[in-house]
């Protein structure tokens, strides 16, 4: 848990905690998107967190994805909210529940060399859209908003 989310549990206890955050869509050359795989769960999923106090959400995205990745991102396009769907409600057994606000973000504009840092990571690598693992339901939800996004550029509220 990062020092952010502490600070708040230690006020609040293990009440449901509403806080911003961010997930992102990295695209490469061929359209196939970033996905990470955890390390405990084996599970995928796209490059995600929690806004830290004194940041805005897009540079939540930024920091987020450079740390989980490796990568620098140039360009944000913002293409959704959402807070609605129950997979962004997130039930710890111990730090009590979280509920997230999210930004969801993509972006084609980045450079760097595929990373994990993060030691909470197992592997990262690009999917094609129609070809993806299994993912995180909110992670489905992320990508089937861009997929409703993409013709128009209209931005979701979710």
């Amino acid at each position: 848990m990062d020092s952010y989310l502490q600070n708040i549990r230690q006020k609040v206890g293990n009440d449901e905690v509403k806080l911003v955050g961010f997930l992102v869509l990295v695209f490469n050359q061929e359209g196939q998107v970033l996905l990470h795989q955890d390390a405990s769960s084996k599970t995928w999923s796209l490059p995600k967190g929690i806004v830290d106090s004194n940041e805005t959400p897009a540079d939540g995205a930024l920091r987020g994805v450079k740390q989980q990745t490796g990568l620098s991102l140039f360009e944000l396009d913002m293409f959704a909210f959402t807070s609605k769907h129950e997979s962004n409600r997130v039930q710890y057994s111990v730090e009590g529940d979280l509920h997230a606000h999210s930004f969801l973000f993509s972006s084609t504009d980045w450079e760097g060399e595929l990373s994990t840092g993060d030691s909470e990571l197992n592997a990262l690598a690009f999917f094609n859209l129609n070809d993806l693992p299994e993912i995180m339901p909110n992670m489905a939800n992320a990508i089937e908003l861009f997929l409703r996004w993409l013709p128009e550029r209209e931005f979701i509220f979710n």
